[in-house]
This record gives C-alpha cells, structure tokens and sequence, in this order.
C-alpha cells in the first residue's frame, strides 16, 4: 500500500511539470520496472 501511494505520489509530482505523454509513459514503464525488481 505504501509503495502504491509512493508512486501516484511521484506520478502527481511529474504531473505538476507538465510532461508530455511520451515522458509519462516512460515513466510509468521505469516505476514497473523497478516493481518487478522489488518483487
């Protein structure tokens, strides 16, 4: 849970720099990416 909302926290954050689409998908793909290395 608090990984979970340590993410949409990081996301929100990215979101307040106005990043275009392509910005946030890589970003989402680094986060899974580091999920994966967790689990």
């Amino acid at each position: 849970m608090f990984l979970k909302h340590l993410t949409i926290q990081n996301f929100r954050n990215h979101e307040e720099l106005n990043l275009d689409f392509d910005s946030r998908l890589i970003f989402l793909l680094e986060i899974m990416e580091k999920v994966k290395l967790i689990f």
